[in-house]
């Protein structure tokens, strides 16, 4: 579906990149959002930066996987529907 309400196409749209594949993207709401983005965080002060940063209104995450850009480097930024809170070291084994 490449229709306005798919939200890889809507990325897409938002994002300065060639290529985005879906693989790497990881979409998460829920009461327990935060406590699973902080189980894939390696460090502990970049699990406190985004329990800060990131609001309670917040109702979605979408972690996007650097893999995501088929190797190449991309810079991202705030869209018109996502803030963008940065790039972090992920955990292995996923």
């Amino acid at each position: 579906m490449h229709g306005s309400d798919d939200p890889i196409w809507l990325l897409r749209q938002d994002l300065p990149v060639e290529f985005l594949s879906p693989d790497f993207i990881e979409t998460i709401f829920g009461d327990d959002k935060l406590e699973y983005l902080k189980s894939q965080l390696v460090r502990d002060a970049d699990k406190q930066k985004l329990c800060l940063e990131i609001p309670e209104r917040a109702d979605t995450l979408v972690l996007i996987m650097s893999a995501a850009f088929d190797g190449k480097r991309v810079l991202l930024s705030s869209t018109p529907r996502l803030q963008y809170h940065g790039e972090f070291p992920w955990k292995l084994g996923r």
